[in-house]
């Protein structure tokens, strides 16, 4: 049975969307209208109650945590140019970039996008927009000093830990703060994984 894929546009299910077309694998993607609080209506509450995406359905099993997908999406397909196993030199470093699109930067890239676009504007609070920024700036700097392959977090080359952070670029982009919170280096860096055919495959989607 091929893997399902609930998807909304602009959303964190563009890593596994990413992901699959980067391995080529034969999957179904629904696509939902996202509507803060109520993402995919009643059908889609019924899959998944906190009516957020991604979510993954193979066969009976479901899974909702982006970066979780990918790594069992890897996983189940066995060896991949795009994963590093543990006797790699490089496993270490695939493991922390492939998290921290999450751990470093998710909380922030939030907090900022409630404080400038997605919250009531009552509700926006500039003070958390610029802590929110100057944590993403941290973050992104050590993003930039810490990248050991020319358009690649690792000297190997590309693999899933540059889609995970690339959602975050992606993301900053679209919004217009890129280039004041990430250093020039992951500016181009960003230019050319979006210039990657799997990429542009699953932004037209």
């Amino acid at each position: 049975m091929a893997f399902t894929l609930f998807h909304a546009r602009r959303t964190r299910s563009l890593r596994p969307l990413w992901l699959m077309e980067e391995m080529g694998l034969s999957y179904e993607l629904e696509v939902l209208d996202f509507k803060m609080g109520n993402t995919g209506g009643e059908k889609y509450a019924a899959i998944n109650p906190l009516q957020k995406v991604p979510a993954l359905k193979d066969g009976n099993l479901l899974m909702l945590e982006s970066v979780a997908i990918m790594e069992y999406l890897l996983g189940k397909q066995g060896a991949s140019n795009l994963s590093c196993e543990p006797d790699d030199d490089e496993f270490g470093p695939y493991l922390q970039w492939l998290h921290a699109g999450e751990s470093h930067f998710g909380m922030y890239m939030s907090l900022l996008i409630g404080h400038r676009l997605l919250l009531p504007e009552e509700q926006r609070n500039a003070d958390i927009a610029k802590w929110a920024t100057a944590n993403l700036t941290s973050a992104a700097e050590l993003l930039g000093n810490s990248m050991k392959g020319e358009n690649s977090i690792l000297k190997r080359g590309f693999s899933a830990a540059d889609i995970s952070v690339g959602y975050v670029l992606f993301v900053l982009d679209m919004i217009g703060a890129l280039d004041d919170i990430a250093p020039e280096n992951v500016v181009q860096y960003w230019e050319a994984l979006k210039e990657r055919p799997a990429w542009k495959r699953a932004i037209a989607l």
